[in-house]
């Protein structure tokens, strides 16, 4: 089986050359949407959400699901 092997210590680990071969873009794009994920917050019933952008005050949350841009936007 063709790979590259990597070795940690005395460990010694065979990545295969199918999942090198997929590049650096799949794994941009995973990391990506995991960093769009974190905007998502919950404002709770008897609760109101203060959105900063870049630090200033931008705009009032009421309750419920709601998005903002991820960090360090707002």
């Amino acid at each position: 089986m063709a790979g590259r092997k990597i070795k940690f210590g005395d460990v010694e680990i065979n990545i295969p050359e199918k999942l090198l071969s997929f590049g650096v873009m799949p794994i941009i794009g995973v990391v990506l949407v995991l960093w769009l994920l974190t905007g998502i917050y919950s404002v709770g019933p008897d609760e109101v959400g203060v959105v900063r952008t870049f630090g200033k005050v931008t705009r009032v949350a009421q309750s419920g699901l709601r998005y903002h841009l991820p960090i360090p936007i707002e």
